[in-house]
């Protein structure tokens, strides 16, 4: 991968935030009580691809953001495609751990951002919503040769396969913010 800079490229619900703050754990956190990796605003701005006016204006998040951080979480495929950009994708390779992100999604986020994010991808219920979560997978080996799935997260794997695949090394402080995931997520 270029320049040691990585988008994480994931549909919520899928781990996508860990797998962030595992290649690069700065002001990332775990919330002690739920199963939720924090990261800063401004690092999640392309969670939120239609808040951007244009392309030009990714490209001016992702410039800045690359100063600051080594991983940038993203739920912009299609700029990403379009921009011809290097990425780590998250896949469900079973579709009871596409329900699981799902509902994790829903229960992680006020209504009001379920409520939105329905109706930006057409989904009508958590399984409508995985279904959709098990079919973006289902493409990624098409778009990038980088991809870890939520079984390898879920099973603490996720470290081992990311330092392999991305020629990382990582921190002790990404190990410990992964193990504390795991704890908190009882998996």
């Amino acid at each position: 991968m270029r320049n040691n800079n990585f988008i994480v490229l994931y549909s919520g619900g899928s781990c996508g935030d860990i797998v962030t703050g595992i290649i690069d754990p700065t002001d990332a956190t775990i919330h002690p009580k739920k199963s939720k990796t924090k990261l800063s605003t401004f690092r999640s701005k392309l969670k939120d691809p239609q808040k951007f006016k244009n392309d030009a204006s990714k490209d001016a998040f992702l410039k800045k953001a690359f100063k600051i951080y080594k991983s940038i979480p993203s739920h912009d495929l299609p700029y990403h495609i379009k921009n011809n950009h290097t990425f780590v994708g998250i896949k469900i390779k079973k579709f009871s751990n596409a329900l699981w992100a799902a509902e994790r999604f829903k229960n992680l986020h006020d209504n009001d951002i379920w409520e939105e994010m329905c109706k930006l991808c057409g989904a009508k219920s958590t399984k409508d919503y995985a279904q959709i979560i098990f079919n973006f997978g289902k493409h990624l080996h098409k778009l990038t040769k980088y991809i870890v799935s939520v079984e390898e997260i879920i099973s603490g794997n996720a470290d081992s396969i990311l330092e392999e695949m991305l020629q990382i090394k990582l921190s002790k402080k990404s190990l410990g913010l992964y193990r504390s995931w795991l704890d908190v997520n009882d998996v």
